[in-house]
This record gives structure tokens, sequence and C-alpha cells, in this order.
């Protein structure tokens, strides 16, 4: 059980720091233009 709910934080964790790198690159890129 803890190991499922370790795996569940790992893989939100990530998910959100690819989520942030999107929104980081999409409101870089409209700077620059």
């Amino acid at each position: 059980m803890l190991d499922f709910l370790y795996d569940m934080f790992v893989g939100a964790g990530v998910f959100i720091l690819l989520f942030v790198l999107l929104l980081v690159a999409r409101t870089s890129g409209k700077r620059k233009k």
C-alpha cells in the first residue's frame, strides 16, 4: 500500500513539473514575440 501511494506521489510530481515547464515555455515564447 505504501509503495502504491509513493508511486502515485512521484507520478503526480513529475506530471506537475512537466506542466509547469510547459507554462513557462509558453509565457517566455509570448514574451519573445
